[in-house]
């Protein structure tokens, strides 16, 4: 009947639109896991551990996705302690402000071969139907590189205001120095010799 060969024909394009779908879910996830963006689900626990990692983590942090999945190594334990409280209170700052997404501002991770690398953190709010926070979702980029060129930039913005405050220190002197040897050939009844712009 006409009927059914109509349902079949908008099931089997519902059908093909869901595999469309997740085709490109498929590929979106092999972007993500791929590059340099790591994909953390954090319990809304003490030291907020990992409940969910994208295997990418072992080339930016050092660890699998084992290890981190395992609870042996809670998130909070590879924040080093000069960037931990700050953290915890962006956290929690944003967790009782109702948002429910939130950047912090960089911080510091300790890899596994002891090394330090700076990181991006966008974090999403996860709440239960009743509204208390389950989880953390969140994604990280390692921005090392970008630090260390801000750090040098800083470095060589301060080397030029410090010859800049050198150098119009020298000038300024020299002025003082023609102006007061202009005043004693004044003073001798000879004439000045240097020419000074007020």
């Amino acid at each position: 009947s006409i009927g059914t060969l109509h349902d079949i024909t908008e099931s089997k394009i519902a059908e093909e639109e869901l595999e469309q779908i997740n085709k490109v879910l498929k590929q979106e996830r092999h972007m993500f896991i791929s590059g340099p963006v790591i994909v953390f689900r954090w319990q809304n626990k003490e030291g907020w551990p990992v409940e969910y990692v994208s295997p990418n983590v072992k080339d930016v942090f050092g660890y699998s996705v084992e290890e981190l999945l395992s609870g042996k190594i809670p998130y909070a334990e590879i924040i080093p302690k000069e960037d931990i409280d700050r953290v915890s209170n962006e956290v929690a700052t944003y967790s009782k402000s109702g948002d429910e997404n939130f950047e912090h501002k960089p911080y510091r991770i300790i890899r596994k071969d002891r090394k330090t690398i700076w990181i991006a953190d966008y974090t999403t709010i996860l709440r239960d139907e009743a509204g208390k926070i389950t989880h953390y979702l969140g994604y990280i980029v390692d921005i090392t590189e970008r630090k260390r060129a801000e750090e040098k930039l800083k470095k060589r913005l301060n080397e030029l205001e410090t010859f800049n405050r050198v150098t119009v220190g020298r000038e300024l002197k020299m002025i003082e120095l023609k102006k007061e040897i202009n005043e004693l050939l004044e003073k001798s009844g000879k004439e000045a010799i240097y020419k000074i712009a007020e």
